[in-house]
């Protein structure tokens, strides 16, 4: 099976989406800096932020400004 590329999320509205797409999914983060950093989310803080998305966004479409 070949690895997918990396998605770039630009929106509250693609990340919520995203987060919400795949239950139970697995997901890691990228952060760039001086150094680069891998680092997988456990289920609860991905949990955390799809409801604090969920807040901010509500129902908001990924192509509506905020």
């Amino acid at each position: 099976m070949a690895r997918q590329g990396k998605l770039r999320i630009e929106s509250l509205a693609e990340l919520r989406d995203t987060l919400t797409a795949t239950p139970g999914g697995e997901f890691g983060l990228l952060v760039r800096g001086e150094r680069k950093v891998e680092m997988e989310i456990d289920a609860k803080v991905v949990a955390d932020l799809v409801r604090m998305l969920q807040k901010a966004v509500g129902n908001r479409r990924e192509d509506e400004d905020y």
